[in-house]
């Protein structure tokens, strides 16, 4: 049986036979290698693996599936079908059975790109709220991405970050002005809400850090929101028996955050006495302790 004629489509902008990729190695693959497998030995994201193959694609990740399910079938060659006839599997026999990986270099570039993309898609740019006197813009995180762009904004591919990344607004020698620090497995709502501090020092903000905090969450729940829409059910935080004080503070983090979210979403403008739960439980949280409401004043990007 053939790929379900719904999960396939020709390109509307092809890419062109024979093409390489700046940076990128020929790599013959095997059965077992996966999109998800190869982009972490490469050190970036699943889908930053496949558009580096094929630059053209389109953003609407469920349009780019069917494009890519047509380089698969007949650039790569796949014949092997995932069990529900939507995909291509990776195989030892395909014919010729080529792909590009990037080399350590373009990693970092793969990385700054999907940043840059992410704060520039339509669920960014449409980020529009206010918490108490806190006004949070898409354009906001335009500057953001512009910065990231022109260089202003380093960006650091670290694996030991994990699924987390980090904004650091202040970098010793070089000319960036401030860093990402990110992995091939951040997720793309942390990003955002690390750019959200990054948006802080853009406007050379005099802000508490647990206000900051507050507001990165609650805007790294409005993207889901308007990627993914409502949760479905509660997320529920990692047990700390060792602190279970800090471990009530966490989870209420997240309820607060997304509740708050909901409100942002629906209605724009979220009253100051509705942020006071999260304001105060972010530093009973292990991780903001010590710096607590301490005030920090930005100095731009």
């Amino acid at each position: 049986m053939p790929i379900l004629a719904d999960y396939i489509k020709p390109p509307r902008v092809l890419t062109p036979a024979g093409f390489v990729p700046a940076g990128g190695f020929s790599y013959k693959v095997v059965t077992g290698d996966s999109w998800k497998s190869l982009a972490a030995r490469s050190s970036v994201a699943p889908w930053d693996l496949i558009r580096f193959n094929y630059p053209n694609l389109p953003r609407d990740e469920r349009e780019a599936v069917k494009e890519v399910n047509w380089y698969l079938q007949n650039r790569v060659g796949c014949t092997t079908l995932t069990s529900d006839f939507r995909s291509y599997h990776f195989n030892s026999l395909d014919s010729p059975g080529t792909i590009y990986l990037p080399n350590s270099v373009i990693q970092t570039e793969i990385a700054k790109q999907r940043i840059v993309r992410i704060l520039t898609n339509s669920y960014t740019a449409g980020i529009l709220f206010s918490a108490g006197p806190r006004l949070i813009l898409g354009s906001y995180y335009l500057a953001v991405a512009e910065a990231v762009q022109s260089g202003r904004i380093a960006v650091k591919l670290d694996p030991s970050v994990g699924h987390m990344a980090y904004y650091d607004y202040s970098v010793p020698g070089g000319t960036a002005r401030g860093q990402f620090r990110v992995s091939a497995t951040t997720s793309e709502s942390l990003i955002v809400h690390e750019a959200t501090h990054a948006v802080f020092d853009f406007l050379k903000a005099t802000i508490a850090n647990n206000q900051n905090e507050a507001i990165a969450y609650i805007a790294q729940h409005v993207y889901d929101r308007r990627k993914y829409g409502p949760p479905k059910g509660r997320y529920t935080v990692s047990r700390d028996p060792a602190d279970p004080v800090s471990e009530m503070a966490w989870q209420l983090i997240f309820d607060e955050a997304s509740r708050l979210a909901g409100l942002a979403v629906s209605q724009t403008w979220i009253p100051i006495e509705e942020c006071i739960l999260l304001y105060s439980m972010l530093p009973v949280a292990n991780s903001y302790r010590a710096k607590g409401t301490t005030v920090y004043t930005y100095d731009g990007i």
